[in-house]
């Protein structure tokens, strides 16, 4: 069984009798068993026996694993492709989609598709009347830590070490991406506390027009460490990145194009890959202040959903023009703003009654649908291991006051106080946008022009308008991110347009 394609499909006799067609076993991802200790990992598992039916999956569903409860049957993969291949409907979910187009993550477990959904965090298998139905829960509240500041970095400090011990006694040899942020570095100085080098550190460069220093602030801080330094450059073919990417990710974000050269190195080590998924939201407070804090706790469900909307709608440099320009008038209306909000406030709803929903809502939101699909889509996912979620570490930052956090300097103060011979390392920073090759913004154009006119009659492109735009985005060399994502998000939908295309032979329901 190849976890990478796994499927199976269970379902009901007429004699009652649960049956099962696929691979009636299968598991992946990683899982740390220590005794005293809640199970850690991210991973799943499924196995049908002949008569029961047992799924079990990480607290956080980070391992993506999709499954559908269409007809009387339930199908499970680790692929959307197969579920569709299998005979699930490929109708679009449109209400995901609004959300989707406005954030570049879909919300909760939803996927671009009606009839598919997401594995959730902690999923079970209930036999209902007829055929299945599939439940989850989230990580229990946790009492909101009530220490002061000083002493929650210390704690900080000495329960990342532990969740550090457990992967390193688990995998001692292990490759690090390492930007010029927090989360990695404090993987890399933890690691090298412990007497454990990585083999090689990768550090990824970004095609225009993003323009950082990560390369050289990750090599300033590897110097003398003896950790060899791997710099990888951008791919030329920007349009051939973002067909792989779309397909490896699944439809849950589109924000990692960048990627796809690190992935190939990193797959090439064959190595334990130490990623900081989740060290930015849990500890640095990404998308965090006091204001959007307090209105999140305070202000009505949909008022909320508002300012979650407005927040990353800004963020994703998508504004109503641009998909008023580009989607055909009955799709447009088919994801209008309202939509996403109501979206948005079902899945804020279930947050609620945590003491900082703004971060909960993150944490199962963006960071799982959206970097969590680097961590566990782009990368070789068998072989990702993420430290920030191990449960006890998990359960500690999940109690910190949101002023600790909105702050932004909580992850930054734990850093230099267990490494100060570090401090005068800065983090990396934006720079202006850097001007794209004309040749390679001519052949991006050329590329996905070509695929705009042989695009199936479904897609939901305006395509006049839509190459217009592009043409524009392409001459503009110095395009800031605003005018460099609109063919991205083109390029999006075209690949959704083909998955949404139904396909001659399928396997039977």
């Amino acid at each position: 069984m190849n976890a990478e394609s796994a499927y199976l499909r269970v379902f009901i006799d007429a004699d009652g009798s649960v049956n099962a067609e696929g691979d009636w076993r299968a598991n992946g991802g990683y899982r740390l068993e220590e005794k005293g200790a809640p199970v850690a990992g991210a991973y799943f598992r499924w196995a049908y026996d002949g008569g029961d039916i047992l799924v079990e999956n990480d607290p956080y569903g980070l391992y993506p694993v999709f499954y559908s409860t269409f007809g009387d049957s339930l199908r499970l993969a680790t692929r959307i492709g197969l579920l569709l291949d299998s005979g699930v409907p490929r109708d679009l979910d449109h209400d995901a989609l609004a959300a989707f187009l406005r954030l570049r993550f879909q919300v909760g477990d939803r996927t671009p598709f009606s009839h598919i959904r997401r594995l959730p965090p902690a999923a079970k298998i209930i036999r209902a009347e007829k055929g299945f139905r599939v439940e989850g829960s989230m990580p229990g509240l946790p009492r909101p830590y009530s220490g002061s500041k000083d002493a929650a970095v210390d704690d900080y400090i000495s329960l990342f070490r532990q969740s550090m011990r457990r992967l390193l006694d688990a995998d001692p040899e292990f490759v690090l991406p390492l930007s010029g942020g927090r989360d990695s570095r404090h993987i890399l100085l933890e690691a090298m506390r412990q007497g454990h080098k990585p083999v090689r550190a990768f550090t990824a460069g970004f095609p225009p027009p993003r323009n950082e220093n990560d390369r050289a602030i990750a090599a300033k801080l590897l110097e003398g460490t003896g950790v060899p330094h791997c710099t990888v450059d951008p791919q030329f073919d920007l349009f051939a990145s973002g067909e792989l990417h779309d397909r490896l990710t699944e439809g849950l974000t589109a924000e990692h194009v960048w990627a796809m050269p690190l992935r190939r190195r990193l797959e090439s080590t064959g190595l334990a890959i130490f990623d900081g998924l989740g060290g930015d939201t849990l500890s640095a407070g990404l998308f965090q202040d006091e204001e959007r804090q307090r209105v999140l706790r305070e202000s009505e469900l949909l008022d909320s959903a508002e300012t979650l909307l407005e927040m990353f709608q800004q963020k994703a440099i998508i504004t109503e023009g641009v998909l008023e320009a580009v989607l055909r008038p009955s799709f447009l209306e088919a994801v209008d703003r309202s939509r996403a909000l109501d979206c948005i406030a079902s899945e804020l709803e279930r947050h609620r009654s945590h003491h900082n929903p703004l971060q909960r809502f993150n944490v199962f939101n963006r960071t799982r649908n959206g970097p969590g699909m680097f961590s566990f889509g782009v990368l070789p996912r068998e072989r990702v291991r993420v430290p920030y979620f191990d449960y006890d570490l998990f359960q500690f930052l999940d109690s910190l006051p949101g002023e600790f956090v909105s702050s932004r300097d909580f992850h930054t103060l734990a850093i230099e106080k267990a490494f100060p011979e570090f401090a005068t390392v800065p983090y990396a920073e934006p720079g202006p946008p850097r001007r794209i090759a004309s040749h390679q913004s001519l052949l991006y154009f050329l590329r996905l022009s070509g695929a705009l006119s042989r695009s199936p009659a479904s897609i939901p492109v305006r395509r006049g308008e839509a190459l217009r735009r592009t043409f524009g985005a392409m001459l503009r060399r110095d395009a800031p991110l605003d005018t460099w994502w609109h063919p991205r998000l083109l390029q999006f939908l075209l690949t959704l347009g083909r998955m949404a295309e139904p396909v001659r032979r399928e396997r039977n329901l």
